[in-house]
């Protein structure tokens, strides 16, 4: 079961969906770092 939906993904990399702090939060989940770390684009 993927953590955050295709669609979200691709909408954030093409620069049409900010990240929300629950997606961040996904992330950090998948790829194994700290939630405290920041995402930049």
């Amino acid at each position: 079961m993927a953590l955050v939906p295709y669609q979200r993904i691709n909408e954030i990399v093409n620069g049409r969906r900010d990240i929300t702090p629950s997606t961040a939060l996904r992330l950090a989940k998948f790829f194994n770092v700290c939630s405290g770390q920041r995402l930049r684009r």
